[in-house]
């Protein structure tokens, strides 16, 4: 809808409250390795799910073959998104807003985006997923969705 009206988005949050920075990740620095332990049972714990730790792995290994840092990268990745996207990030300290900052400096390949992209992919679930089946759209469609499909501009 953004990119249909030509409007701005303010995308809050692009490290994840920290997950997309590595904080949570097993080899994380004994000085800069978050607990999730602690976060048992609060809003935050739900930014721990599987899905987005996987994510995170894939952040990590495009900022080690970019050779920047991972908040670096999905502040970037955020930054190339399609319209006019606009990151709003947050900092505990210093030196944490002068490396976000560091992802104004540099652009992801196409590459790493597409990594980044399929990684991060919504899945759709039902009935999306359903109706996409081909036996299923024949049935609802009778046969002819290879014609609906020609005939689109």
């Amino acid at each position: 809808m953004a990119r249909a009206l030509d409007l701005a988005v303010t995308a809050w949050g692009p490290i994840g409250g920290g997950v997309l920075s590595g904080k949570y990740n097993a080899d994380a620095s004994p000085g800069q390795k978050a607990e999730p332990g602690r976060m048992r049972d609060t809003p935050a714990a739900a930014r721990l799910a599987e899905r987005n730790l996987r994510i995170a792995e894939t952040v990590r290994e495009v900022a080690r073959e970019a050779g920047r840092t991972p908040s670096q990268v999905a502040v970037s990745w955020v930054r190339h998104q399609p319209g006019k996207v606009i990151p709003i990030v947050g900092a505990r300290t210093l030196e944490q807003i002068e490396d976000t900052l560091g992802a104004a400096g540099f652009e992801l390949a196409p590459g790493q985006l597409e990594r980044l992209d399929e990684a991060s992919r919504i899945e759709r679930g039902f009935p999306h997923e359903f109706l996409e089946q081909p036996n299923i759209r024949d049935l609802v469609y009778g046969g002819t969705w290879d014609q609906i499909l020609d005939r689109r501009p």
